[in-house]
């Protein structure tokens, strides 16, 4: 009975005690779980961790494209797989899966034994030069061009300086010397072990892609019913109409970009071959891979590439600069327009804003990406600002036939 008068007559100091108490261990909680909780670790972890599923989405996205249209446009004239869907589907992810393997293993086959040829040759090349060869090589075929009268003595003294303290470097990180072999022998072992892991993950990933290409259907419907349930029908058919704008502007810029630039290698590739300019397969790639960046992509492309070719034969780089000029306007007036047209729908000067701005952020990653992703947030943007202008009109009306 005691007990029982003493917590009635002071349950409210119990109650404010107990909070008190909650207060001070959530507290104690909180701040030993915001001082060891490290975000950006854990996210890195998750990412590892989902490597093969991140590579299975992206490689699904990548050749969902030519497998729907093998699928719809080839397969789809056969009548006897248009009453088996599952088979046509099975039989179209099958038949591109072989188109890009078969990519793949002719890039690996051909042309990067080729380039890792061509740039060992480059390196043999310049780490054979003795410092007074190519000092006289810079004097003799470059410095007294009448194009350099009015360039400075100095020039020469900052070329050799820089060589110097840079071109044994390089030479030694492309060449295998005796020397701690021990370091070497480890270093060799860490990137084995890191290769065999991206493999790894990359083949997984090809299985993930396979099922998600499968079932590609089922999958959509389960995203869409999950956003439905959370967000709501208004919403959500926002955001689906987003997403398919957004996914159109990618499919088109990145399939037509690619394009684009393949051929653009390939032709500069024919040109350095008739004209025999040393590392064409080198070259070639750098232009091609170089291109896929808007605007500043072929000026990327073209600087290596020039120097590269000036160190075997000045005169014949003049002709490759003037060569490589002719090819971008090629492309930016008749080949480029053709194949992309009017893809991405940015202002020029919008497109040098996303580039810059993207280069800067994330390097050349972000010089490629930056316009598609600058196209999505300004589509989001627009969209949002039109429902928002024809939500604002129709209520100014409502109000104006109710005045009236």
């Amino acid at each position: 009975m005691k007990n029982e008068n003493f917590f009635k007559k002071n349950s409210k100091y119990i109650v404010i005690s107990v909070h008190i108490i909650a207060i001070i261990l959530i507290s104690s909680f909180l701040n030993k779980f915001l001082i060891d909780f490290k975000p950006f670790e854990i996210l890195s972890k998750a990412i590892i961790i989902l490597k093969p599923f991140i590579y299975g989405f992206i490689i699904a996205y990548i050749i969902n494209p030519a497998m729907n249209y093998i699928e719809c446009g080839i397969l789809g004239r056969i009548s006897f797989l248009n009453n088996h869907s599952r088979l046509k589907r099975f039989s179209s992810i099958i038949i591109t899966y072989v188109i890009a393997i078969g990519f793949i293993f002719c890039i690996s086959w051909f042309i990067i034994p080729e380039m890792v040829k061509n740039i060992k040759n480059i390196f043999l090349f310049m780490n054979n030069m003795d410092r007074l060869y190519i000092e006289n090589f810079l004097n003799e075929n470059v410095f007294k061009n009448e194009c350099y009268q009015y360039i400075s003595k100095d020039l020469s003294y900052i070329i050799m300086k820089f060589i110097d303290k840079n071109v044994s470097v390089i030479a030694e990180t492309f060449m295998v010397t005796n020397s701690s072999s021990a370091p070497v022998f480890n270093k060799i072992i860490i990137s084995t072990m890191g290769f065999a892991s991206k493999i790894i993950n990359l083949i997984l990933g090809f299985v993930i892609a396979f099922y998600m290409l499968n079932d590609k259907e089922k999958f959509t419907s389960k995203v869409l019913k999950t956003i439905y349930v959370f967000l709501g029908d208004d919403l959500t058919n926002k955001i689906v109409k987003i997403v398919k704008k957004s996914n159109n502007i990618f499919e088109r810029f990145f399939l037509g970009k690619i394009i684009d630039s393949i051929i653009v290698g390939i032709i500069f590739f024919i040109g350095v071959s008739i004209f025999d300019v040393p590392y064409a397969i080198l070259l070639s790639v750098i232009v091609g891979i170089t291109n896929v960046i808007p605007y500043f992509g072929p000026f990327i492309g073209g600087i290596p590439v020039v120097l590269i070719t000036m160190f075997t034969d000045p005169v014949m780089a003049l002709w490759l600069a003037v060569f490589l000029f002719l090819l971008q306007q090629f492309d930016g007036i008749i080949l480029g327009p053709k194949i992309l047209g009017d893809s991405i729908g940015v202002k020029p000067i919008s497109v040098i804003f996303a580039i810059t701005v993207g280069g800067a952020l994330f390097g050349v990653a972000g010089m490629f990406f930056g316009l598609p992703v600058f196209a999505v947030i300004t589509t989001a943007y627009n969209t949002f600002i039109e429902e928002r202008y024809k939500k604002a009109r129709k209520e100014s009306n409502k109000k104006e036939e109710d005045k009236n």
